[in-house]
């Protein structure tokens, strides 16, 4: 579990990292929830809740500063557009920070520093299959287990969040090196050597596949997240807070590679926006 979980080996993470995923596993600990249709649903929720302006299709190529204020240059229909804002949250994964120009030699070199000091990729690859039927029902306790194939690997049954669904899911998350070495393998390789990975004593997988796909995220999620000397928060947000006060980072590589550490540095970083708001709304 705690393979798939740090997505990394033991040499290239942390002992404090090691024992907080461990933790995370145990019941006593804290308690697992899953949303009831997969965490596609997260995002569509949010999405209803907002009222702002959403603009896909329409990538950053740049940023950096307009008589103080932050600036985006970014392409829209074929064109560069530049504009600025009050506060721009840059919320991307560490493997994409390099895509975006920072402008301005301080900028410049306060982001490469904040690169450098979260430069430790971690690796994940997921088989997930799809089944006429959850041919292993009865056999799972539990909406996961693990397996010794792949150097240790979570098998997650993925039709336990959509309970009226009358298909069968299954996922295996790979992690680290597992996943690294077998980042160029086939799709079908790939499938056929999950569903040799199936205990024995279950139905044959085969008969029942409907179709796969294959995810490979190499390099997408961090092997410490907060980097080997964690700062506090509002550095580790705010990488250049002296000619570049809003302009602020978001990403799990902060706080841990999850879910969860995603929603913890945005909670912080609105949180710290919206106090900004309110000084500036109380000023007379």
């Amino acid at each position: 579990m705690i393979h798939s979980d740090l997505a990394t080996e033991p040499s290239r993470t942390s002992i404090t990292y090691g024992l907080q995923n461990y933790l995370m596993n145990d019941g006593a600990y804290l308690r697992l929830y899953g949303i009831v249709g997969g965490n596609r649903r997260l995002i569509d929720e949010l999405a209803l809740r907002l009222a702002a302006r959403i603009r896909l299709e329409t990538p950053v190529t740049a940023i950096g500063t307009d008589s103080g204020r932050p600036l985006l240059e970014y392409v829209a229909n074929g064109s560069t557009r530049r504009e600025s804002f009050d506060a721009i949250v840059v919320a991307l994964p560490h493997d994409a920070l390099g895509e975006v120009e920072f402008r301005g030699e301080r900028l410049a070199s306060a982001m490469r520093t904040h690169r450098a000091r979260y430069d430790h990729p971690a690796h994940y690859l997921r088989i997930t299959l799809l089944f006429d039927r959850p041919f292993w029902s009865g056999r799972l306790l539990d909406s996961y287990c693990m397996l010794e194939a792949f150097g240790g690997c979570c098998l997650y049954d993925e039709s336990s969040r959509i309970p009226e669904s009358r298909y069968g899911v299954l996922g295996w998350l790979l992690g680290g090196d597992a996943a690294l070495t077998r980042v160029d393998a086939s799709d079908q390789e790939l499938i056929a050597a999950a569903l040799a990975s199936l205990p024995s004593d279950w139905p044959d997988g085969s008969h029942h596949l409907l179709e796969g796909r294959v995810h490979r995220w190499i390099g997408a999620v961090n092997a410490l997240p907060g980097g080997e000397q964690p700062q506090s928060l509002d550095l580790r947000h705010r990488p250049e807070p002296i000619e570049h006060p809003r302009l602020f980072v978001v990403g799990d590589y902060l706080f841990d590679s999850t879910l969860n550490g995603v929603l913890d540095s945005a909670e912080y970083v609105a949180g710290w926006i919206a106090s900004l708001v309110s000084d500036l709304v109380s000023q007379p």
